[in-house]
C-alpha cells in the first residue's frame, strides 16, 4: 500500500497511481478496464453543451444502454422533471434509443 500512496502522491496522477498495479497484482478485475471508455463517454464535460455531450454518449454502445437507463428512470422518479429538462432528457432518449438496436451494447 505504500508504494501505491507514493507512486500516487508524487506522480502528479493521483488516481492513477494509486490503482497502476491492482489489475496486475490481481486486486481489481482485468475486466474493470473495459468500463473505462464508457465511463469517459458517459461523463459531461464542465464546458461541454449537452447536445454534444449526447453525441459523445451516441458514439459508446454501452454508455448509450446506461444513459437510456438514466434518462427513463429521471423522467418517472419522483414528481419528474420540470417541463425544459422533460423536454431535453425526451431529445436526448429520441436520439439514443434508435442506437440500441444498431450496436452492440456490451462490454
Amino acid at each position: 500500500m505504500h508504494h501505491w500512496l507514493h507512486v500516487g502522491l508524487h506522480s502528479g496522477h493521483p488516481i492513477l497511481g494509486l490503482l497502476h498495479d491492482s489489475v496486475e497484482d490481481g486486486y481489481l478485475p482485468k475486466a474493470l478496464l473495459k468500463i473505462w471508455p464508457a465511463l469517459d463517454a458517459i461523463t459531461r464535460r464542465e464546458d461541454e453543451t449537452y447536445a454534444a455531450y449526447i453525441e459523445r454518449v451516441a458514439a459508446n454502445p454501452a454508455a448509450t444502454r446506461v444513459k437510456i437507463c438514466d434518462l427513463k428512470h429521471n423522467l418517472t422518479r419522483g414528481g419528474g422533471p420540470g417541463p425544459s429538462l422533460e423536454k431535453r432528457y425526451r431529445t436526448a432518449l429520441a436520439r439514443l434509443e434508435p442506437l440500441l438496436h444498431s450496436k452492440d451494447t456490451s462490454l
